[in-house]
C-alpha cells in the first residue's frame, strides 16, 4: 500500500527517513519547515514540493510524520 506523506520537519530524522520512505514506493507530497532554507534544500533533495507557512500544508495527504526535535 502506497502512503501520501507529509513530513513535517527538515532535520536529521527527515532527512534519513524521507528517502527510506520514498526507496518503499510511497509518496511524500510535501515537507514543511520552519526555516525556508532548509525546506528548500531537503525538498529539492526529495523532489517534493515544500513551504515554510504552517497554513500552507497539504490537508489532503493520508499520513503526517513529525520529524521533530526531541525538545520540541
Amino acid at each position: 500500500m502506497q502512503l501520501d506523506i507529509v513530513l513535517v520537519g527538515s532535520g536529521n530524522v527527515a532527512a534519513s527517513i524521507g528517502p527510506a520512505l520514498q526507496q518503499r514506493g510511497h509518496r511524500i507530497l510535501q515537507l514543511f519547515s520552519r526555516t525556508h532554507e532548509h525546506a528548500a534544500k531537503l525538498g529539492s533533495e526529495l523532489g517534493t514540493a515544500y513551504t515554510n507557512r504552517i497554513e500552507e500544508i497539504l490537508p489532503n495527504a493520508g499520513f503526517y510524520l513529525l520529524c521533530l526535535k526531541d525538545d520540541a
